[in-house]
């Protein structure tokens, strides 16, 4: 899926740079710009918060939650902080 949304952002933003450069499209590069330079980032702030590999501290308990990245090809389990809330993702061992 992120590199699904990895490939629709530059799509937009290289739609952007075409109708750019026609002159007469440029509301409509405006909004594609917007909107791919949006997709990327957000794409690329989704893929830093979610993984994350830090190692979980003492107050860090191991939950039932597991998932497959399919980015990296490993099982991933999840950390909970009870203190904070925090969730960490890990490899599974």
């Amino acid at each position: 899926m992120r590199a699904f949304c990895y490939t629709i952002g530059w799509a937009l933003i290289l739609g952007g740079i075409v109708c750019a450069l026609t002159v007469v499209l440029i509301p409509v590069a405006v909004y594609l710009l917007i909107f791919g330079v949006g997709l990327v980032i957000l794409t690329a702030l989704e893929n830093w918060k979610y993984h994350r590999h830090q190692p979980p501290g003492e107050s860090f308990v191991p939950t039932d939650e597991k998932y497959f990245d399919e980015d990296t090809g490993k099982t991933m389990r999840v950390y909970y902080d009870p203190s904070s809330g925090e969730r960490v993702y890990r490899p599974e061992n």
